[in-house]
C-alpha cells in the first residue's frame, strides 16, 4: 500500500488505526497492515481500531468517542480510515478538545 510505503519511507515504526466497520475500511486495515507489518512496522492498537459506521451516522457515536478509541495508543501516529463525515468530526474534535494533534503527531488518511 502506498500509505505503508510512506510510513516505512518516514521510518514510523508505531501506528495506531481508526477505521470504519465498512468492507472497504476493513479491507484498508488488512492491507495496510500486511504491507506495514512485512516492513517491520507495528500496529499498536489491533483489535480496538475499528467503530461502527452505523453508530456515527445515526449519532450514537461522535468525533471525541472516536478519540476515545485512542487514549490507550502508545503512538503519535495514525491512521484514519473513514468516510469523510468521520474524518472532519474526527479532526474537529481533535482540534477543539486538543487531543492528538500538534507536534510529534501525524495522521495518514484514507477514504473512499
Amino acid at each position: 500500500s502506498a500509505l505503508a510505503a510512506l510510513a516505512e519511507l518516514l521510518r514510523w515504526q508505531a501506528i495506531c488505526v481508526l477505521h470504519d466497520d465498512s468492507l472497504w475500511g476493513g479491507g484498508v486495515m488488512q492491507s495496510f497492515t500486511s504491507a506495514f507489518e512485512s516492513s517491520g512496522g507495528k500496529i499498536v492498537n489491533n483489535g480496538t481500531a475499528e467503530f461502527s459506521r452505523l453508530a456515527f451516522e445515526s449519532g450514537n457515536v461522535t468525533g471525541s468517542d472516536l478519540l476515545d478509541q485512542l487514549e490507550d495508543c502508545p503512538s503519535q501516529i495514525i491512521l484514519l480510515a473513514a468516510y469523510p463525515d468521520a474524518q472532519r468530526a474526527v479532526f474537529a474534535a481533535a482540534y477543539d478538545e486538543g487531543r492528538f494533534w500538534g507536534p510529534g503527531y501525524g495522521w495518514l488518511n484514507a477514504y473512499p
